[in-house]
């Protein structure tokens, strides 16, 4: 089963969106079209794949334009802001 349509990824990227309300984890701005982004990448991150505290809500334009290809540079700053959140 594809990892974006298995059940158990859906319900953990409604809850990720219900705990960060949409606002992008880059820009800040609140944008209801984005993505469940994974802070450490799918492939290389078997354990984190399905934690909450490895996934952020990203708008469309943040994840297509500012983190693809740059990944790793935004990994301490989305890391960061996670943390926040369940302080």
């Amino acid at each position: 089963m594809d990892r974006v349509e298995s059940k158990k990824f859906k319900l953990i990227k409604e809850s990720v969106k219900k705990r960060d309300g949409y606002i992008c984890g880059v820009c800040g701005k609140y944008r209801r079209k984005g993505a469940v982004h994974h802070i450490r990448k799918w492939a290389g991150n078997p354990r984190l794949r399905y934690e909450e505290y490895n996934l952020i809500w990203v708008d469309h334009y943040c994840h297509n334009k500012k983190l693809k290809g740059n990944e790793d540079a935004y990994i301490t700053i989305l890391s960061e802001k996670v943390r926040k959140k369940y302080e």
